[in-house]
């Protein structure tokens, strides 16, 4: 494939790049070597073609507490050039014994400012952009959909739907991830569990692997725009109850923030792993069961998804009547 120019309202423009977002995560372009036979050894892998790839990338982190924290940190420490931080919460007390690089001090701001506080005070060379809306913010949209990767560090399904939305529309890869600890009642782990899914456009989705499911989207979204009628439908049995899982605490965060990071690197670095990036569509791995276990992707494409690859900007915005239009930039 190759581009010589894109038509934008101003006429032709020049493509600074061009990317693929399969099994492997492709990226081409003026003075960009395209990455899919790209040799991989220790050099290449943790050096300069590592090192060049990534400064020239824009990541969205859309989530920044208790898994997003360390995705951030990580990301930054890898010398990615430009990260995306979308949440719109504050930092709480009880967020502190989680979230990286918070103090007691920063209790009451904003989760990305603190975060972009920090990646613009290590002054690594990573740009970042702090974003204190929810994911179904119009402009918020916009600004993740320009990213070259995102990853869902969101506890909530109606977020991983809107994002799943998202990366279909604009054909971006995208990491996902869950920790849950379940107590046994008796001050001690009956079951733990982390899980990161890459997701590529086209293909299935969280919603086509039982991630999440419609009604629980609907529920969330019920709750957040109208209380007394989301009420009003649990006590009449309409709606199924919304339960909130517990904070995980930060090893096992870090732990899933450290699987989602190398999953991420095995996709930009095609040939890494012995066998091929098909057959790590999903990893779970449990430290009280000592069990990692690796799913492929399925040949059968979320039917729900499929439809909207790579439609872009569409009126209503991702075809979702709630969602206002961006404001034209």
């Amino acid at each position: 494939m190759f581009a010589r120019a894109a038509l934008s309202s101003g006429g032709f423009e020049e493509v600074a790049s061009i990317a693929v977002a399969g099994h492997d995560v492709l990226s081409w372009g003026p003075g960009i070597p395209r990455n899919e036979t790209a040799p991989v050894d220790q050099r290449q892998l943790f050096g300069p073609g590592t090192v060049e790839r990534l400064k020239r990338m824009t990541i969205a982190v859309v989530g920044c507490s208790g898994t997003g924290s360390p995705v951030v940190e990580l990301l930054m420490r890898l010398g990615v050039g430009h990260q995306v931080l979308v949440d719109p919460d504050l930092v709480e007390e009880r967020n502190l014994n989680r979230i990286y690089n918070t103090r007691r001090a920063d209790v009451g701001r904003r989760k990305v400012d603190v975060l972009a506080d920090f990646v613009r005070e290590a002054d690594l060379g990573t740009k970042v952009t702090a974003l204190p809306q929810l994911i179904s913010d119009a402009d918020t949209i916009r600004v993740v959909s320009g990213a070259d990767f995102v990853f869902g560090c969101m506890d909530s399904a109606e977020g991983r739907h809107i994002l799943s939305r998202v990366a279909s529309f604009y054909l971006l890869p995208y990491i996902d991830m869950g920790v849950r600890l379940d107590a046994d009642g008796k001050g001690g782990i009956a079951q733990d569990g982390l899980a990161i899914h890459y997701i590529q456009p086209g293909l299935s989705s969280l919603l086509s692997r039982g991630v999440y499911t419609m009604d629980r989207v609907e529920a969330e979204s019920l709750r957040r725009t109208s209380p007394e009628a989301y009420a009003e439908q649990r006590r009449a049995k309409y709606v199924t109850n919304v339960e909130v899982i517990s904070p995980a605490v930060i090893t096992f965060n870090s732990r899933a923030a450290i699987t989602a990071v190398d999953e991420f690197l095995c996709r930009i670095h095609p040939g890494l792993r012995l066998d091929d990036n098909r057959y790590f569509a999903t990893t779970r791995s449990s430290l009280v069961n000592a069990q990692t276990s690796h799913e492929a992707e399925s040949d059968i494409p979320c039917p729900v998804m499929l439809r909207h690859v790579g439609r872009g900007d569409v009126r209503p915005l991702l075809g979702l009547p709630g969602l206002p239009a961006a404001e034209t930039p």
